[in-house]
């Protein structure tokens, strides 16, 4: 039961595919309304790549992990995972999928079982799914916690309140990679951390990415972090996806108004090479009252009429760079849009 690296895939195999996803809730009372928490996402992750997902708290990034998961199922659009729509699956026949889809989730502590010993923490996936005898799962937990940097003999019998916090989510990302899965989910996994343990982690999981070719879905709500770990990344705003591409064009050159705007806020040590993007102003409005036309226009600088009558799409502008603002701050000319140059 030993783990088998997956080769970084040459064919660009698309993993996950998201179309159109929609989740809405329905708030109760006479006073209540419909929350639209995720708005018509959509996006691709091919096998071996890290997608990060970025966006301030409450923009319906964590909501779009369970949707993608099924936990609930979302309320329209479809999850294509390995060639299966989710959507359409359910019982036993979604149980299975599922379990190529494992999530590293934000505090270990609430996430894992408190009076449980590490080592079943770590085999119970293995025994849920009936995967080898007693002894092999056995053998197994210690080569996870092996593979996390946990020395088996310290650690196998401590409960996660012996543990650090550092210590504790390396136990969750071996309970994830129990089953190999095809795709991991992290969701916000570093930011209940101290920074210098977040490095430590960050580190871990490229490690864990190139030897074992893992998949990443990266969430996070610090571009800083997502930086470091993405090959590509989705800005989502409100529950939409504003701009996506890769980590190096967006980093460098920022299209929507939004990721400048993020992008100015991270503390950074070349002051003299920071955009002159305006910053933010106001708060996120509520995903029960979504502002007309783009969401984004009650704090954007450069919102006009336009903006509150029309709803901007997703397009391509070029480079593989995709953009839902009527007046992207930086286009290729070939694209043909109404740039902004910065």
């Amino acid at each position: 039961m030993t783990t088998v690296p997956r080769e970084r895939a040459t064919s660009r195999e698309v993993i996950l595919d998201v179309r159109d996803l929609t989740q809405q809730f329905t708030v109760p009372g006479k006073d209540g309304g419909t929350v639209h928490a995720v708005d018509g996402v959509s996006f691709r992750i091919h096998a071996g790549e890290t997608l990060g997902l970025v966006g301030e708290s409450g923009c319906g990034k964590s909501t779009t992990a369970r949707a993608i998961l099924q936990a609930p199922a979302p309320t329209s659009g479809s999850v294509v995972f390995q060639g299966n729509d989710l959507t359409e699956r359910s019982g036993r026949s979604l149980r299975e999928a599922r379990s190529q889809m494992q999530m590293v989730f934000q505090d270990p502590f609430s996430s894992l079982n408190p009076g449980w010993k590490v080592r079943d923490i770590v085999a119970e996936p293995l025994a849920v799914h009936r995967v080898g005898t007693a002894k092999e799962r056995a053998a197994r937990v210690n080569e996870l916690l092996d593979l996390v940097g946990l020395d088996p003999q310290r650690f196998a019998d401590r409960t996660p309140r012996q543990m650090s916090g550092g210590q504790a989510q390396r136990v969750g990302i071996a309970r994830a990679l129990a089953l190999d899965p095809a795709l991991v989910i992290c969701d916000e996994s570093v930011s209940s951390l101290d920074v210098s343990i977040q490095a430590q982690i960050l580190n871990l999981f490229e490690r864990l990415g190139r030897e074992l070719g893992l998949t990443y879905l990266f969430i996070a709500h610090d571009l800083a972090v997502v930086k470091h770990v993405s090959d590509r990344v989705g800005v989502m705003y409100l529950g939409r996806i504003v701009e996506l591409g890769s980590s190096e064009s967006l980093y460098a050159a920022p299209a929507h108004p939004y990721t400048a705007a993020l992008l100015d806020a991270v503390p950074r040590v070349d002051i003299e090479n920071r955009s002159t993007s305006a910053p933010l102003k106001g708060e996120i409005p509520s995903p029960l009252d979504p502002p007309s036309g783009c969401s984004f226009r009650t704090r954007c600088p450069l919102a006009t009429d336009r903006c509150a009558a029309e709803t901007p799409e997703l397009r391509d502008i070029g480079d593989g760079r995709q953009v839902a603002c009527h007046y992207p701050l930086t286009a290729p000319a070939a694209a043909g849009t109404e740039g902004i140059a910065r």
